[in-house]
């Protein structure tokens, strides 16, 4: 499924975001006001990298869930005899320079969805970083690569033959919020926030008022 059509933020706006202090705990507070819960905090989406990273770019969605059939080693183990779909599926192919993966796997946090080799593939097509609602394995290649990712959990445990998306740029509910493709994702060490293309100029807009505020009364 392709990605929906946005109007998105300027690059010039963006940029500023990114050296805003504070970042998720101001967009968290903007979108409150504004009437929308999409916030998660660090303590169910831990950011996963080495230094303080913060990520802003728009969503491209998957969800999975457990294979309805394992089967045994060696043999066939989808319905029909058909071997089961790979745990991933590159959503990144369509997405664009700077965007984020959002991977929900139900709070499964003892299987991955996101290994090493799929990170550096993903990095590599300009991914920005992932946020997962589920476990990612590989924690030294995600770090090598340099993706920024924010996961339910780690494991060594791969999903392959476990896991198996069920839908690409569909909406998906990640660690309790309802989240949309082309949901603009702010990620930094504090949480994530989801803001909806509809609302982003606004919130971005609040969100730089609020910091230069701020700022102003810390100097003076």
């Amino acid at each position: 499924m392709a990605p929906p059509t946005i109007e998105r933020l300027p690059a010039s706006t963006i940029e500023k975001l990114q050296s805003t202090r504070g970042l998720t705990a101001t967009v968290s507070d903007v979108l409150g006001r504004l009437g929308w819960s999409l916030t998660v905090p660090a303590t169910a989406l831990a950011p996963r990298h080495p230094q303080a990273a913060r990520v802003i770019g728009y969503a491209t969605t998957s969800e999975y869930m457990p294979v309805r059939r394992r089967g045994e080693p060696g043999e066939d183990s989808g319905e029909n005899g058909e071997p089961p779909p790979p745990a991933f599926d590159p959503g990144y192919r369509l997405a664009q320079p700077g965007d984020v993966l959002v991977l929900a796997a139900h709070g499964m946090d003892g299987i991955s969805v996101f290994g090493g080799r799929v990170a550096a593939a993903a990095r590599l097509a300009g991914i920005g970083g992932i946020v997962v609602d589920g476990a990612i394995r590989d924690l030294d290649e995600f770090h090598e690569v340099g993706l920024p990712a924010w996961s339910r959990g780690v494991t060594p445990i791969t999903g392959k033959n476990r896991l198996e998306e069920t839908s690409l740029n569909a909406p998906v509910c990640c660690a309790g919020v309802q989240v949309h493709p082309g949901d603009l994702v702010i990620a930094d060490a504090s949480g994530v926030c989801f803001v909806p293309p509809q609302i982003a100029a606004e919130v971005a807009s609040r969100t730089l008022r609020i910091a230069a505020a701020e700022a102003g009364s810390s100097i003076g």
